[in-house]
């Protein structure tokens, strides 16, 4: 067999450059003397102050002229054709421009979402993560461009990457949701997607979502819906943390104290009142991230949070620009997109009612204030509005009509949208409160085919709603010819017990704190309420 030799000067050459020269080989030497021992991924709460307060300004800052830096930091190679160790060997050169030293550089690239266990293998006297931080450095000094992916095809690339579909044989599992069902196939709060529940101002929406939070973080079932236990995250932009320690306390007054002691443990409150917290910037009519969303994927890592809940209230206070642009609700729902991305939580925005609906007497879409573009982003819309003059006549209810909210899905994209709840807002007086809890209700039974005891239960109920602490005691006092009921104590007595046995009255066992801001006697050992 022949060899053929060929003379080629350029070969020779390039294989010379690529040998480190001398002072190269020192410089490699001086950086690796700077590593302090370290292996593994690290998160946010590993680094420095200094470089904690620094990562906003690497890659959210406004300032950056384009958000490749962002996208490679949180894993996005495909600038690099998905080589691995080019998109590391960028992300090493980038920092090395921001006067980095080699420590911080291993530090800050172990936070991002391109750590791998290559990183820590050994090569010679150092580890593969330290060589490639070593020659970035060396690349940078010697002012050699970030190698740009290399162009093999003419033809221009799309940046888009995507994949065939993929039939599943036997079926796929159903969606998981967060939140209670509230009526037959209607669940709340899908993971993994945004909903917005819309109701006016002072119709109740933070109360429920507080409610809900505690329940959710506690496990604790729901209209008598079990919930499965996850963390759960409450930013609001209007309430302190004394209001919202104020709710949670009123809703949470009568549980046990295991259950009360699991919502706190899985459930966070962070007040933003008088905090600047919008999810995008606005300038020239630009808009981009400011970073919130970012701050908000860290808070949910250091909580520990996957797949739970993450609720902002409300819309309003993390929006920037007019709501009635597309532009500012395509921006927002992208911000709102990443924390579903990278926590798979059920992100859900709480708004305001749309001025043309104030009066709603039902729940449609359009109900929520803004772009259509933020139905369009809800996987799932909640509606609340105030009970209908209709309704009110319906129940019965027109002198307290105020008190009750109806609760339905007129956009549900994971599932059924039909039925829904009342929901009625019980005051809770030594918290200077309200609750709002679901309720059952049902026509009045006319008067003209009603049983005496019918007629007697009625108003059984009407005084127990009026009186949340009456006891047996006191109806006996109002019996007779000349007391409300217009029925011995016999047939009251009947009436009660049978009321109790269907369920439609309950007692409620007194505690020592009711009994001391209540004013009750010591005897009173429990007390008569109407159901829900």
């Amino acid at each position: 067999m022949s060899m053929v030799l060929k003379q080629d000067q350029e070969i020779i050459n390039r294989f010379l450059n690529f040998l480190p020269s001398q002072s190269q080989i020192h410089l490699q030497e001086n950086i690796n003397n700077e590593f302090e021992e370290r292996l593994g991924a690290l998160t946010g709460k590993d680094l420095s102050l200094e470089l904690k307060e620094r990562l906003p300004e690497l890659f959210t800052s406004i300032a950056l002229t384009n958000e490749s830096p962002r996208n490679l930091y949180n894993g996005d190679t495909s600038l690099y054709e998905n080589d691995l160790s080019r998109a590391d060997f960028a992300l090493a050169a980038y920092l090395g421009k921001k006067s980095l030293s080699a420590d911080e550089i291993d530090r800050v690239m172990r936070t991002s979402k391109l750590y791998r266990q290559k990183w820590d293998e050994k090569r010679n006297q150092t580890t593969w993560l330290r060589q490639t931080i070593t020659t970035a450095i060396a690349a940078c000094n010697t002012q050699v461009a970030t190698p740009k992916p290399a162009i093999t095809d003419p033809k221009p690339q799309s940046k888009l990457l995507g994949q065939k579909p993929t039939f599943i044989r036997g079926g796929m599992a159903a969606r998981k949701f967060a939140g209670p069902q509230i009526d037959k196939a209607l669940y709340l709060y899908p993971l993994r997607a945004i909903t917005g529940i819309v109701a006016l101002g002072s119709g109740g929406k933070t109360t429920l979502l507080v409610a809900h939070s505690a329940h959710i973080a506690s496990g604790k079932s729901w209209n008598g819906s079990p919930i499965q236990r996850r963390k759960v995250i409450f930013l609001s932009v209007e309430e302190s943390q004394e209001e919202l320690n104020r709710k949670f306390s009123a809703i949470t007054k009568d549980w046990s104290n295991p259950d009360r002691e699991l919502a706190q443990e899985n459930l966070l409150f962070v007040s933003l009142l008088g905090q600047d917290k919008r999810l995008v910037s606005n300038k020239f009519t630009e808009y981009k991230s400011s970073g919130v969303a970012e701050e908000i994927i860290e808070l949910a890592k250091e909580f520990g949070l996957q797949d739970g809940v993450i609720i902002l209230d409300h819309l309003q206070g993390f929006a920037t620009g007019d709501l009635n642009h597309s532009e500012t609700a395509t921006s927002i729902s992208r911000e709102a997109n990443k924390i579903v991305d990278a926590t798979g939580a059920a992100v859900v925005f709480a708004a305001h009612i749309s001025k043309a609906n104030i009066s709603a007497s039902s729940i449609e879409q359009g109900l929520a204030v803004g772009s259509l573009a933020f139905e369009n982003a809800f996987r799932q819309l909640l509606g609340m509005i105030c009970m209908p003059e209709s309704d009110a006549k319906k129940y019965g209810l027109e002198a307290t009509r105020k008190q009750y909210v109806r609760l339905e899905a007129p956009k549900n994209s994971y599932g059924t949208s039909e039925g829904g709840i009342w929901l009625q807002k019980i005051p809770i007086q030594e918290y200077h409160t309200a609750t709002i809890i679901p309720v059952v209700l049902t026509p009045p039974i006319a008067a003209s085919i009603r049983t005496a005891q019918e007629r007697i239960t009625e108003k059984i109920l009407e005084r127990l709603k009026k009186d949340p602490y009456c006891t047996k005691n006191k109806l006996d006092a109002l019996a007779g010819t000349e007391g409300i009921f217009k029925a011995s104590k016999a047939n009251l007595r009947n009436a009660l017990n049978r009321a109790i046995e269907e369920g439609v009255v309950t007692t409620h066992q007194i505690t020592d704190a009711e009994r001391e801001v209540n004013g009750l006697p010591k005897q009173v050992k429990e007390v008569l309420r109407a159901a829900s």
